[in-house]
């Protein structure tokens, strides 16, 4: 193509190495890597004509067996562990490691990651950690025979939990965009979902006979190494038929209501009215936010989805023993933090999941630790990252191309004759606004603003259990600090370090880290068809997100607004059919697909 694009102007100084790039033929070291990986994919002893994807991808495959601690193995997954690799170095490298020690967040990853590998200190603990953090929340009947009902109190012990510990016990409380006015982040409740899911509690098919009697067996397993008094048996099943209670209660997927039936914008007041005094919703959220400047009373707006769940949920809660309501939230507590554990504990757990599900796979120590500290301190770590595999004007030319694809984009709707004038104009105004966060965001690599947002995160390396305690409550006390505030559209939903791309509906904003910004997806000095074709395919496909069933619910600001046409709608009913009669007639294994009715 003569013309120049916008990737080709991204680069305004070039090496004689990156000169040879824009060419026409491509004979760097980076073009000959990306030409031979492409012929090492193929398999030329298909023909494309009768099966593409084994031309296409049947070299790779031969090449790149599944290793057998992987369910899966696909480009995604090979280049997660490449990346994963840069980050085992940091903690295993004491040069690396000396390099960043002075930056505090990443010094407080590595002690957190050191306490996870500290497996005899973890072994020596056995479950001490645990039953400390039960008498620090209340305690429990089921271990402590000294346990006086008077003493608990239901509202407290929730936001207790729900703040820090977060678990979802009972229902969901969280601070989110809200979306009728995407502009705000707002106090949220929705219903929470129990230990099992609704079929694995309440029908009668043999599977799920079978996890419920595994989960019986991991109540009473769990709690005797808890050492739980002689009548804790007959207390936990009061639990598991709670449970089932809570199971019956939930709004199943199928009856779920539309967002305008279930989005409510409601104080305080006008919740407790609803539930009666059952919890005290103003002491509630008081209590959540007490460690923040949000100021609570009974006028206090929340976003509330499903009121008719809390009203379900209150009215059990009214006719259940206050012990047996005690006792769950305390069981929820034990079941999600029991894994941090030593490992006959963990054995209790690699028990029930082989008699519930039939299968198990070992974690090594060292993953394991890895997986956690990259969850708990992705962000700090994502700088370490940065420096070793993202660099260059990499960032640059990435919004380069898809700055050329919405213009492609925004070009394609002019054509499109299904949509009427008025719809196009809002899809052309929804293109234009769309947010791109690409690489990474500027904060990652503000060493102060990094060290304060771990400051209140207290790391000992002789501690797992507790320093994971402790960064999750960090992490949401981040979180509920927003109430109130106005939407940062900057600050990304996860680090940079996730292999991932996403579309945000009520941002209207997508986001691409770099840690898909690699090879074989992007490379800076890949010809421009490779970009395009491989990470220009992800960047169309979350542009596309905008404008599908669920984006066009949501105008270019990301508030929740109806901005297609009806005749629109229509028209894209009809053309629709088509497609709709084709997957319906599908067959998978000799069964029928599940019938749709629209696209």
């Amino acid at each position: 193509n003569p013309k120049t694009t916008s990737a080709e102007k991204s680069v305004t100084s070039r090496t004689p190495e990156q000169e040879k790039y824009y060419g026409g033929s491509c004979w760097t070291t980076d073009c000959l890597h990306a030409a031979s990986d492409l012929m090492n994919s193929v398999d030329p002893s298909v023909d494309p004509c009768q099966d593409f994807y084994q031309y296409a991808c049947g070299g790779w495959m031969k090449k790149h067996p599944r290793p057998p601690t992987s369910s899966r193995w696909d480009q995604f997954e090979k280049l997660t562990t490449e990346n994963n690799e840069v980050i085992e170095m940091l903690l295993k490298d004491k040069e690396l490691k000396a390099i960043y020690f002075r930056e505090e967040a990443v010094r407080k990853a590595l002690a957190y990651y050191d306490s996870c590998m500290n497996v005899g200190e973890i072994e020596r603990l056995k479950g001490k950690p645990l039953e400390i953090l039960i008498k620090e929340y209340g305690s429990w009947s089921i271990t402590d025979k000294d346990w006086v009902e008077k003493d608990w109190d239901l509202t407290t012990n929730l936001a207790r939990i729900h703040k820090d510990l977060v678990i979802p016990v009972l229902f969901s409380m969280t601070v989110a965009i809200d979306n009728k006015n995407s502009s705000q982040n707002a106090i949220t409740f929705g219903e929470s979902y129990t230990s099992l899911s609704r079929r694995e509690l309440l029908t009668n098919d043999s599977e799920s006979q079978r996890v419920r009697e595994a989960y019986k067996d991991l109540m009473r397993n769990l709690t005797r190494k808890l050492g739980a008094t002689e009548d804790s048996e007959a207390e936990m099943l009061k639990i598991f038929e709670f449970e089932k209670e809570l199971a019956k209660i939930n709004t199943p997927r199928f009856r779920r209501p539309t967002f305008e039936q279930a989005y409510k914008k409601l104080t305080l007041s006008q919740i407790q009215k609803y539930t009666g005094d059952f919890i005290n919703w103003t002491k509630y959220v008081e209590l959540i936010m007490v460690d923040n400047s949000f100021q609570v009373d009974s006028q206090t707006n929340v976003v509330v989805y499903s009121m008719e769940y809390l009203g379900r949920l209150v009215k059990l809660l009214s006719i259940t023993p206050k012990r047996t309501v005690a006792n769950y939230l305390m069981w929820r507590v034990v079941k999600s933090k029991f894994i941090q554990l030593s490992s006959d504990f963990i054995e209790l757990f690699k028990f029930y999941y082989l008699q519930a599900f039939n299968y198990w796979s070992d974690s090594d120590q060292h993953q394991l630790c890895l997986l956690t500290t990259s969850q708990k301190f992705g962000i700090a770590l994502s700088k370490v990252f940065l420096d070793q595999k993202f660099y260059g004007d990499s960032k640059k030319l990435a919004k380069d191309i898809i700055e050329d694809i919405r213009a492609a984009f925004i070009s394609n709707i002019g054509n499109e004759e299904w949509m009427d004038d008025e719809t196009q104009k809002a899809a052309t105004k929804k293109a234009e606004a769309l947010i791109e966060n690409v690489g990474y965001p500027d904060y990652i690599v503000d060493v102060e603003y990094m060290a304060r947002r771990y400051k209140e995160v207290k790391i000992d390396a002789k501690t797992y259990f507790d320093n994971d305690v402790a960064v999750s409550k960090s992490m949401n006390l981040h979180r509920l600090a927003k109430a109130g505030t106005v939407v940062d559209k900057t600050e990304w939903p996860f680090p940079p370090t996730m292999l991932n791309a996403f579309y945000a509906y009520n941002e209207n904003k997508m986001v691409f880290p770099a840690a898909i910004l690699q090879p074989p997806f992007y490379n800076l000095l890949y010809p421009r068809a490779m970009n395009y074709g491989a990470i220009g395919g992800v960047m169309a496909h979350e542009i596309t997100h905008g404008f599908d069933d669920t984006g066009k619910l949501y105008d270019s600001e990301g508030n929740r607004r109806k901005w297609w046409s009806n005749s629109t709608l229509v028209n894209f009913k009809e053309r629709s059919r088509c497609l709709v009669d084709q997957y319906s007639n599908y067959t998978f294994f000799g069964y029928q697909v599940s019938k749709v009715t629209q696209v």
